[in-house]
């Protein structure tokens, strides 16, 4: 029987063989389960949802998607004057990054070194039209983040 070892979060699992001195190392990007993944690190994949003011538009992602299974979710604005602003520890523990706008995404880019990969980090293209909650808003939403989501994370 294989012996798994922890590895941090971006590495994967270390699968060690007994009475050899094979080991295999796991990447998730090879999309381990969520289920698995939680099981093996204790942890749930970090999403952050980012528009400017952080009052309607990522409030409102956070609402729809905060009962997903296997994620923990997080709303942040990218303005000083935000209720909840986007920090480094923020985009340091975040596994995806969503944001409204492209300029958003680039600011991210620009600002922060420690991040998710730039394949995790989606601009969804919503312009700030909408209001909190407004069904439109949650459609899209729902149209643009659902796949994204259901790639990265299975919902077992």
């Amino acid at each position: 029987m294989p012996m798994v070892y922890k590895l941090p979060w971006r590495y994967g699992l270390c699968v060690a063989f007994p009475f050899s001195d094979k080991r295999i190392t796991l990447p998730f990007a090879t999309r381990l389960c969520m289920k698995d993944r939680a099981t093996h690190m204790n942890r749930k994949f970090t999403v952050v949802f980012v528009c400017t003011a952080n009052r309607l538009r990522s409030p409102t992602a956070e609402d729809i998607f905060s009962d997903w299974p296997g994620i923990d979710v997080v709303s942040a604005g990218t303005d000083s004057a935000a209720p909840r602003v986007l920090t480094k520890e923020l985009v340091e523990t975040a596994d995806a990054i969503f944001t409204m706008e492209a300029h958003h995404r680039e600011k991210i880019r620009k600002k922060f070194k420690k991040r998710p990969r730039d394949n995790r980090i989606i601009a969804l293209y919503i312009p700030d039209e909408f209001e909190r909650g407004d069904p439109e808003l949650v459609t899209l939403l729902r149209k643009k983040v659902e796949p994204k989501l259901k790639e990265w994370v299975c919902p077992c």
